[in-house]
């Protein structure tokens, strides 16, 4: 499931996405996320997506040789053109526009309505699959060439690897659990509910933690990906050597 089923999954559901998307791309839009449009990102607090009412916009324009601009608003309205871009109608906002010469300092304009003109380009011939759309057998050839391009393959490895580690995470989940559910046998439920919740999250933010290490190839990525089941199977065997000396 994790090497084949999953990331086929996953890019179907990504390409149903851009299909609709390239079709209405008001469903791009969703609340309190970072909505990505080329070199804007879009945060919005609310949606009336009947009425096209936004309300607590954040824009950012973002620029590659210094800070963002931003353009916030408390109300607008969106819509879209006859070339399916994204037509913003701010109200009672202001715009902070830095200064390129000196980061500490910016500019800010108010205005009373502002029209903001987003492109969006939705070419799905065109769009490149990341490492979690990938099955298995295609990360390993993504590796290959990423090698004979001379470039880094640590993020497809990263993918590789975790999906293996994932996929065994269960083994050591049974094999701690069972030794905490023994020796919390005379507890109540809660405390076992909350062992679980504490084990659960340790892992989890370890993957977290070793993940983004082992992407900027800081180091082995097996090794990387592995240390939370290696973590989750000491505690187990700690506590397994501890109880059989009881």
């Amino acid at each position: 499931f994790n090497l084949s089923l999953a990331p086929r999954a996953t890019q179907n559901f990504r390409n149903l996405y851009h299909m609709v998307a390239k079709q209405n791309q008001l469903a791009l839009f969703a609340p309190r996320v970072m909505n990505h449009f080329g070199d804007y990102k879009v945060i919005v607090d609310k949606m009336d997506r009947k009425k096209k009412v936004l309300t607590g916009i954040s824009i950012y324009h973002m620029n590659p040789e210094g800070a963002p601009t931003r353009i916030l608003a408390p109300l607008g309205e969106i819509s879209s053109n006859p070339d399916k871009d994204i037509i913003l109608s701010l109200i009672n906002g202001s715009v902070h526009q830095p200064n390129p010469e000196k980061f500490n300092e910016y500019t800010i304009t108010k205005f009373n309505r502002y029209a903001l003109r987003i492109p969006v380009t939705m070419d799905l011939e065109k769009r490149v699959p990341t490492p979690r759309e990938l099955t298995f057998s295609e990360l390993q050839d993504a590796i290959r060439a990423q090698r004979e391009h001379n470039t880094s393959p640590a993020p497809y490895q990263t993918e590789r690897d975790m999906r293996v580690a994932i996929a065994f995470a269960p083994v050591f989940f049974v094999f701690l659990g069972a030794v905490l559910g023994i020796r919390l046998r005379k507890g109540s439920k809660a405390v076992g509910s909350g062992m679980s919740v504490v084990v659960i999250l340790s892992y989890f933010g370890l993957l977290v933690l070793m993940v983004p290490l082992s992407s900027e190839g800081l180091g082995n990525s097996t090794l990387l990906t592995w240390i939370p089941n290696l973590a989750a199977g000491g505690a187990g065997a700690a506590l397994w050597s501890k109880l059989a000396r009881q």
